[in-house]
């Protein structure tokens, strides 16, 4: 092969002097400093064709395999983890300190993601709800409209605790904190209070304000660990099981995942703000295992978990606005009024907003009607059955919580032109209805229908005179399931020869306590103030011929 024919030294000929291989390398490129171009057209350049076959290097400014994954595969997807393992899950990130509740002896880099529980605290560890008013007057407006903020002061649970701890202190059992864990988790938290048999609305005033304002700010914004739910043990008088994870260092969660730096506490995301089970330690207790007041129980496998509607859907919906003054608008504030079916009774006309939110959860909670209709025209003489389907729209049992001592019933009348001939769930002058508490030989209203619980404890007494929560070894349930309904069937006599116009009417009507209890508790006027909300009504009417 002759490679552009220039004379070479007379030294190159002899191979005693080069090896055969350069000799080769010599012909093949020669012996002139002759230029080529490279894969970019770059006379001399250095650009060279990847494993993936682009030009790449030189002049193309473009790194060689630049399209390749960690893994080798060209335009592949495959990446580098924090750790450096190619594909891999980060799984060296985690906590690494120790002294964490979520230390991972595996992570070797730590994330951020530490999380501490205390186990000793003092008052002074948690604010008042005062001092964060300034910058959220929003969030403490309706904070202090709730039951959450009352929850210490109500009436009604003073004097429930001060009787369930004199009933239980007669046959040796201390309940402890068991009623304030959750009224004021900091009074628990700190053994504020030492005499449960006589505490008193004057008692609770001299305490400090972060005790005065029960469920306060504080009690959820420092928690930084989903809560189990509570469970309490009689046989070893274990009644203080309220689990709290808490910690005070200064640093306040919430759901906002993008807070704004401030000069008052540090402000972090917590992805368990917006779960129902965050809700769990104070509204769903077991005793000795035994359902008693499961409100998260009954949530749980439903539709309605299914669907993502959590405790706070309902209870603390989301709204536009701004979480502190100058802060930025945002879309998803949670509301904190914490409706239910409480309102402040100790006084005639509780907060509007808060009485609104109460009203519009509950009548949403079920629905009513005649199923089968009830006929156009009747017979004389003939007998009425009429059923009425009752269904739960609510995420959980209807009514919930304390069940066995709400009251959620069903009134119907039955007028023949204007004539009363049947009726069931009406008040007594007393105004309460006419159940076993009232009537225990159903005599009065034999055909009165009522959605609660009835408590039995280990002696077979049942009720709310005899059996507390904490006494319970059964229960009877008689609410109405989630995502379910019952049918109530009444028999209506005519009276003989009857003609005319029968007009039925039916109400579903609910309220928090049976006025009988709050006077057996002296509190004669919140008996008064006690509000009934009439959830769904329907009408009927059949010409008697």
């Amino acid at each position: 092969m002759e490679v552009n024919k220039i004379p070479c030294p007379l030294g190159w000929q002899s191979k005693t002097k080069y090896t055969y291989f350069l000799t080769v390398l010599l012909v093949f490129f020669t012996c002139e400093d002759k230029k080529i171009n490279d894969c970019a057209g770059v006379e001399g350049g250095v650009a060279q064709i990847d494993s993936c076959g682009l030009c790449t290097g030189g002049t193309t400014g473009l790194l060689p395999n630049y399209l390749m994954d960690c893994a080798g595969q060209c335009e592949g997807s495959t990446e580098l983890d924090s750790c450096d393992v190619c594909g891999g899950d980060n799984s060296c990130m985690g906590c690494t300190d120790p002294n964490a509740s979520n230390y991972d002896n595996l992570a070797s880099i730590n994330d951020g993601s530490c999380k501490y529980i205390q186990t000793q605290f003092q008052v002074e560890d948690f604010s008042s709800a005062e001092n964060c008013m300034g910058c959220h007057p929003t969030h403490y407006d309706e904070w202090s409209s709730s039951m959450h903020a009352y929850s210490m002061k109500d009436p009604v649970w003073l004097s429930l605790q001060r009787r369930e701890h004199q009933v239980h202190d007669e046959i040796g059992i201390e309940l402890g904190d068991f009623c304030v864990q959750c009224h004021s988790p900091i009074a628990s938290l700190t053994d504020a209070i030492i005499d449960h048999n006589t505490f008193s609305l004057s008692d609770l005033f001299a305490l400090p304000p972060q005790i005065q304002e029960g469920v306060t700010c504080d009690v959820c914004h420092t928690a930084t660990h989903i809560p189990e739910p509570t469970d309490i043990q009689t046989d070893g008088q274990l009644f203080e099981t309220t689990d709290f994870k808490l910690f005070t260092d200064g640093t306040r969660y919430g759901t906002i995942d993008d807070p704004v730096d401030n000069n008052y506490h540090t402000s972090e995301y917590h992805p368990g703000y917006d779960r129902s089970e965050f809700c769990q330690n104070c509204h769903n207790l077991t005793v000795n295992g035994v359902n008693t007041e499961v409100t998260q129980f009954e949530w749980e496998g439903t539709a309605f978990q299914a669907m993502g509607s959590e405790c706070q859907s309902c209870h603390m919906p989301t709204y536009q606005g701004q979480a502190a003054v100058d802060g930025p608008e945002r879309e998803n504030l949670h509301r904190h009024f914490f409706p239910g079916v409480d309102v402040r009774l100790d006084i005639t006309q509780p907060n509007p907003e808060h009485l609104t939110a109460v009203e519009a959860l509950l009548l949403d909670a079920a629905d009513i009607e005649f199923f089968p209709a009830v006929p156009d025209t009747l017979e004389e003489d003939s007998a009425l059955i009429v059923q009425v389907i009752v269904s739960n729209n609510s995420g959980h049992n209807f009514p919930s919580g304390t069940t066995f001592i709400r009251q959620l019933w069903l009134e119907i009348v039955a007028t023949l032109d204007g004539d009363t001939v049947f009726s069931s769930g009406l008040l007594n002058s007393d105004g309460d209805i006419s159940d076993f508490y009232v009537d225990p030989e159903e005599e009065i209203d034999p055909q009165l229908h009522i959605f609660n619980t009835v408590l039995y404890d280990a002696q077979g007494d049942s009720g709310l005179r005899n059996v507390g929560a904490e006494d319970m070894v059964s229960l009877s349930d008689y609410t109405l399931p989630v995502e379910g309904s019952k049918t109530v069937n009444y028999s209506i006599e005519l009276p003989d020869d009857s003609h005319g116009t029968l007009d039925i009417s039916a109400r579903l009507r609910f309220r928090s306590f049976p006025p009988f209890l709050l006077r057996m508790l002296n509190l004669d006027y919140e008996a008064t103030n006690l509000p009934i909300f009439d959830i769904d009504q329907v009408t009927a009417q059949s010409h008697v011929q």
